[in-house]
């Protein structure tokens, strides 16, 4: 993806951008033209690749599985996204573009994955030039969304009953998703009530997405994910870790040789790393986005965006994205490609 004016000018090192939670590649561009991150980075001549996690709706094919029939494909939580997703896609990218580096922005959930990738390969550190994580989601002590809560502690305590029912993957586009997308369509329902829904997920109220990118969004939103996944989330709410998955005392012997999870080594990212948040982010609480930073070995920065209602939500959707946090992101970009500063 880059701009029609960069044919000449794109910048060698490539960006590579990973979505959150029960979003899609797709969710980057909702925000449109004027302030999607792809459009902005795009018309600043990167040359930007947008990836896409297993288990949302464009994340559904396996080289030897069949997502529809096959129970065995949905036996993944984030996990498997930075240990097999991320790698294989920066492989892809590395190759058809014939560098050795890219640089990483990872939002929410494609920040989760990407501290999972480095603690769990390790290696991968060579090949990243810079990741700039936006709300990056790790432990969950101080997490403040008691719809979100809720949702994943009650996917927690029912993950056996949903199992016996056949019920592996949840929130889907074609479920839940398609009765919101059909509501939002309407103007004033987008204003209003999906605002409002939205409001309640992410802090009270929703101000800064305009009613187009509000009916744009839930065309898109949500995409779906494995139960195993919202378990895991709320297995970190309950407990206040960023562990591994609890499979309970028996089965965490053999697999992790100890009764409990073991923690994700965050001292293992040291890869240069810009960390940016919201203060009134209900999702990803800056208590916890402390305790991480505070354990970032190759730290180059840790920014609070300059406006007290920006959300979490507002890192993808937000009208103001520009003004906001697209000059901070351009100018660490800038600085990193080429692979400048990458010795780690």
């Amino acid at each position: 993806m880059r701009g029609c004016g960069c044919c000449h000018s794109v910048k060698t090192t490539p960006v590579l951008l990973f979505h959150g939670l029960l979003l899609t590649s797709d969710s980057w561009l909702d925000a449109g033209p004027e302030s999607g991150l792809p459009y902005l980075l795009s018309r600043s001549c990167y040359d930007v690749w947008l990836g896409n996690q297993r288990g949302s709706y464009r994340g559904r094919r396996h080289i030897n599985l069949n997502s529809d029939m096959d129970m065995a494909f949905w036996n993944f939580y984030a996990d498997e996204i930075g240990r097999y997703d991320i790698p294989a896609t920066v492989d892809y990218i590395l190759k058809a573009t014939r560098t050795d580096l890219l640089n990483y922005i990872g939002y929410s959930q494609g920040g989760t994955a990407f501290l999972i990738m480095c603690s769990e390969k390790p290696e991968y550190k060579h090949k990243i030039g810079f990741s700039l994580l936006l709300a990056p989601a790790s432990r969950a002590k101080y997490i403040r969304s008691e719809v979100f809560k809720i949702l994943c502690t009650g996917v927690k305590e029912l993950e056996t009953h949903l199992y016996k029912s056949g019920i592996y993957e949840i929130m889907t586009k074609d479920g839940f998703g398609r009765v919101v997308a059909s509501l939002c369509k309407d103007t004033y329902a987008a204003e209003t009530i999906c605002g409002d829904a939205l409001g309640l997920l992410d802090g009270y109220p929703i101000k800064s997405m305009s009613a187009r990118t509000l009916r744009v969004m839930f065309n898109n939103f949500p995409s779906g994910t494995s139960v195993r996944n919202l378990v895991w989330y709320g297995q970190l709410v309950t407990n206040g870790t960023f562990r591994k998955f609890n499979y309970g005392d028996e089965e965490n012997v053999r697999r992790y040789g100890t009764i409990l999870p073991p923690t994700y080594n965050v001292s293992a990212v040291t890869v240069p790393t810009i960390v940016m948040y919201g203060k009134s982010d209900s999702l990803v609480d800056s208590r916890d986005i402390k305790w991480l930073v505070d354990r970032l070995p190759n730290l180059i920065e840790c920014v609070e965006v300059n406006d007290p209602r920006w959300n979490h939500l507002d890192f993808a959707y937000s009208r103001h994205i520009r003004r906001t946090i697209f000059s901070t992101i351009d100018q660490f970009l800038r600085y990193y490609d080429r692979g400048q500063g990458t010795e780690n």
